[in-house]
């Protein structure tokens, strides 16, 4: 009991367990019906352990992205389901399958990339690939280097980091070009490892966070240039 409070604590999970040693957890039992009855003993397990594992589980499933999603950055989109299932994807395959797990980063920023065209109401062809994808979303969002107009030290270094972030688009694509799953390779790249696969699904997390809190964010300099119609909706 000790250990389990202590490394949900550590995590950040609250627990409240009516029950620290053999003596209280026989009062708790007893207490609520559990002596002869084997649906009470389960009903009081299941209240007390259940929520605990369910969050558990949720940071398993989480902690092998690299860098997972901010809920406010899913809250900007109406329909986050396919950004969730590349995340569940990531977080099942990084440390078993990370080749995988590369390809589904490169897929992530596709994804993210569209999600905000479609939310923006800009239309994008299949034809596209995914740098111009990449440029017209951050465009949309006004998170393009070249969008930033002033010229003083503050500028200069969103400029840097904005490039930095485009930067990191490409390099996950190359990555996924050259060991990905896709493409009927001749031969199998052994040489990637988790570590590898951590910093591709690490650098699209980066990205997609930041497009995706931009687009949800009220105040966002992109939100200025709408209509009032389009603000309104």
């Amino acid at each position: 009991m000790r250990g389990l409070t202590a490394t949900l604590r550590r995590l950040g999970i609250p627990a409240i367990i009516p029950f620290r040693d053999y003596t209280t957890f026989r009062t708790h039992w007893e207490k609520n019906g559990a002596y002869g009855s084997w649906a009470a003993r389960r009903q009081i397990i299941s209240e007390i352990f259940d929520p605990l594992f369910a969050r558990l589980y949720s940071l398993e499933d989480n902690s092998g992205s690299g860098n997972s999603l901010a809920e406010l950055a899913l809250s900007a989109l109406s329909d986050p389901t396919a950004i969730r299932e590349h995340l569940h994807r990531l977080g099942s395959s990084i440390d078993n399958d990370p080749r995988l797990a590369v390809s589904v980063a490169k897929d992530m920023v596709e994804s993210t990339a569209k999600l905000v065209l479609r939310e923006r109401k800009l239309t994008y062809s299949d034809k596209e690939d995914l740098p111009a994808l990449v440029a017209r979303s951050q465009k949309a969002l006004k998170l393009h280097a070249a969008g930033v107009s002033s010229d003083n030290e503050e500028a200069r270094a969103l400029k840097t980091i904005l490039g930095s972030h485009t930067n990191l688009t490409q390099g996950v694509t190359e990555l996924r070009n050259k060991v990905g799953v896709g493409h009927g390779r001749e031969s199998v790249p052994e040489w990637v490892r988790p570590r590898h696969a951590r910093l591709a699904a690490g650098a699209a997390g980066t990205w997609c966070n930041l497009m995706l809190e931009t687009l949800g964010d009220l105040h966002a300099p992109w939100r200025s240039s709408l209509g009032e119609g389009e603000r309104a909706e």
